[in-house]
């Protein structure tokens, strides 16, 4: 017997299993870019994924000599950097 606290669970889970389907719910995985280029002009303000220009809020991590690194957001305002950004940390270091 099915009762009201079960059914009540399963409407939740099928309204939730039909939000993911639709695409309206959040997210929590981390989005995933296959990247195959990429031209980072801290400088001029450049960030080009795949040949194309980056038009999405992110905020970039290049090494520095030091073992610090170098931070810039693209495409956004500096105010709520850490807001929704996405975030491509890149790492250099010895094959041997």
């Amino acid at each position: 017997m099915i009762t009201s606290e079960d059914k009540n669970e399963l409407l939740h889970d099928l309204a939730k299993e039909s939000k993911l389907r639709s695409g309206n719910a959040r997210k929590s995985e981390v989005r995933r870019t296959e990247i195959r280029s990429i031209h980072i002009d801290f400088d001029n303000n450049i960030l080009e994924i795949n040949g194309k220009p980056h038009k999405k809020k992110t905020i970039v991590n290049l090494p520095a000599s030091d073992g610090w690194k170098f931070r810039k957001l693209f495409n956004g305002d500096e105010s709520n950097a850490e807001e929704k950004s996405d975030c491509l940390n890149v790492e250099y270091s010895s094959c041997n």
